[in-house]
């Protein structure tokens, strides 16, 4: 009974056993060098995916400063039609050197978003600015409220006529630019109300 119960057990594993049934099966794997070529595509298309999503954005933010310096213009003439004149600006955008934004810009943004909110004694306001749109900026101990462009910059405002010694672009109006994506002022990728 035992001798029987031995042999009956030896075929019944070797039965089941895949090595015995199948010498030659062998399990599958990737080898070094498959899993490298797909590491290598996964990172050229990550690097092709992320410049299409900068490139897009970058369009998308220029596309938004456009519309919004054409809000701001409208609402320009709007005040200027009640008022007779367009809000004051300080010094002009030529004698500004190309850099990041200084006191002037902000403190020319900040009289141009005072006027366009209303905040002025004896005006209404001309429009409305969304939370995004405006950034609060201490400035000689004094808290500013200023309009900021959609790249973090705030939007520069010169009215014509501030100074003598300045030309403007639009001479009879005022000079309305964002300083674009590279974030400094008179460079070539500034957004205008002067060149569309």
């Amino acid at each position: 009974m035992k001798a029987k119960n031995s042999v009956h057990s030896s075929w019944f594993t070797g039965h089941l056993s895949p090595v015995t049934r199948h010498p030659s099966r062998r399990r599958a794997g990737f080898t070094l060098i498959e899993i490298l070529t797909v590491l290598a595509i996964m990172m050229v298309l990550s690097g092709i995916i992320a410049a299409g999503a900068k490139y897009a954005l970058t369009k998308a933010a220029r596309s938004r400063a456009e519309a919004e310096i054409a809000t701001m213009e409208t609402a320009l003439e709007n005040f200027k039609a009640d008022n007779g004149f367009y809000p004051v600006s300080s010094t002009s955008r030529a004698s500004t050197p190309p850099g990041t934004p200084t006191a002037i810009e902000y403190y020319n943004s900040t009289n141009l978003f005072t006027a366009l909110a209303g905040l002025q004694p004896g005006t209404k306001a001309y429009m409305t600015f969304k939370s995004n749109q405006k950034r609060i900026e201490t400035l000689s101990g004094k808290k500013n409220t200023y309009i900021v462009d959609p790249f973090g910059s705030p939007y520069n405002y010169y009215r014509a006529g501030m100074s003598p010694t300045y030309i403007a672009t639009n001479s009879v109006t005022f000079d309305l630019w964002s300083y674009g994506p590279d974030g400094k002022n008179n460079t070539a990728d500034d957004i205008t109300n002067w060149k569309h």
